[in-house]
């Protein structure tokens, strides 16, 4: 901290040695004051994060991907991305040439 105030004071930020100190602590506490306002944030963006997975998954588990019981729509996740994989129509083993 002493490092701290005595740039303070260098750099005319501070009067002297003791403002120095202060205005270096004060800094220091905003500082972290900022970076748990951060970390909360990452807690929130985690658990929105954790909520949409929960959500695409059920839409994706559902037979028609809306929540409504239709036998048009896929069965499984993996048969509604199919159609993007390629192997659209195939099964696994026709599709290794087997």
């Amino acid at each position: 901290m002493q490092v701290l105030a005595e740039e303070y004071t260098a750099s005319s930020m501070a009067a002297d040695i003791e403002d120095g100190r202060m205005a270096a602590a004060d800094d220091l506490l905003a500082i972290e004051s900022i970076f748990d306002q951060i970390g909360e944030m990452f807690d929130r963006i985690e658990a929105f994060r954790k909520q949409l997975e929960a959500r695409v998954r059920s839409t994706l588990s559902t037979p028609s991907g809306s929540g409504r019981d239709s036998s048009a729509g896929p069965a499984t996740w993996c048969d509604a991305w199919m159609p993007y994989c390629g192997t659209a129509g195939t099964t696994r083993r026709q599709s290794n040439g087997a």
